[in-house]
């Protein structure tokens, strides 16, 4: 009897169906398991905006061609199963399970569409947000929306300015766990947070890390519910997330409830007296007022690399 070759014994028995079927669902897969990748892998600080739209656009251009591969090869062995029951029903059932899973991604279709366009207003419209140091009012700006990667540029300006002592926030808002992570960057550092015109949504969230909080008279904080963007559509953050980092940051618990509570469609702008009441805010004061307190404390060293690294 002569003996196949090895790689064609393989190729004989993986193609077709097999490896089409493989591939399908693992496309498959990658759409039902990305919006439930744990944060500290979905939140990679190297992968930037840029990468997360193309890595989405790419699977929604593969998934279809993959799908068509699979559903062909299929299509193809029900002729080829001959006389064979056995084989005809397995191959008219496999056909039909990939055909009905086409449901799914089109359930998905409306919730993907608001991701992509998202993410494609962060890279194209937004554009990247103003970080800037004044050096002699040892203070970084930062202005625009929280957009990811933010936190590691607030990081590398940091370590190159170690006299910093404020940040000063201007922001509609943006992703609340980016938000998250520049609010544990800015309490590490032990820094002052002040906003000369208005703060909302997850710019609060930073905004909460700073040792003491000002506010320039007249701006304002805007506080809602976060909810974070997937291929299944808006997801709330869970319940008491906005809560524990307002609670953690030392502000009254009915603030804080009320501020969770509020929905994401909605913007609660507390009243002055509210936010020094529930302790959100150290007091309103002048830009002015705010450097020359920052020029009389002492310059920090910057911290050890272990206290600086990203968070797991």
């Amino acid at each position: 009897m002569e003996k196949r070759p090895l790689l064609k014994t393989i190729t004989s028995r993986l193609w077709p169906p097999d490896w089409p079927m493989a591939a399908y669902a693992a496309a498959l897969g990658l759409f039902i398991w990305q919006p439930h990748i744990p944060r500290p892998v979905h939140h990679l600080a190297s992968i930037g905006p840029q990468i997360e739209l193309a890595a989405h656009v790419l699977i929604w251009i593969v998934y279809p061609v993959v799908l068509a591969w699979c559903l062909i090869c299929l299509a193809r062995r029900i002729p080829a199963a001959g006389a064979n029951t056995k084989k005809r029903r397995g191959a008219i059932v496999n056909l039909g399970t990939v055909a009905l899973s086409v449901v799914l991604p089109l359930v998905m279709l409306p919730g993907s569409l608001t991701l992509t366009a998202a993410l494609a207003r962060e890279v194209f419209v937004d554009g990247p947000t103003y970080v800037h140091v004044v050096p002699e009012a040892r203070e970084v700006q930062v202005v625009g929306r929280i957009n990811k990667g933010l936190t590691e540029r607030l990081r590398h300006k940091l370590d190159q300015h170690p006299e910093v002592q404020i940040v000063s926030l201007t922001s509609e808002g943006g992703r609340f766990y980016e938000g998250d992570d520049l609010r544990m960057l800015i309490r590490e550092r032990g820094l002052s947070t002040y906003v000369p015109l208005f703060c909302l949504s997850a710019c609060t969230n930073v905004f909460a890390g700073g040792t003491k909080r000002w506010l320039r008279p007249g701006a304002v904080l805007g506080f809602h519910g976060a909810v974070v963007r997937t291929i299944y559509g808006a997801k709330a953050v869970t319940d008491t997330e906005v809560r524990d980092v307002l609670i953690e940051a030392g502000v009254n618990k009915t603030f804080a409830d009320r501020a969770q509570a509020t929905p994401h469609a909605q913007m609660w702008l507390p009243t002055v007296p509210e936010l020094l009441q529930a302790g959100v805010i150290t007091g309103i004061t002048g830009q002015k007022a705010v450097r020359e307190q920052a020029s009389a404390a002492p310059e920090q060293a910057p911290p050890p690399a272990s206290a600086t690294s990203a968070r797991p």
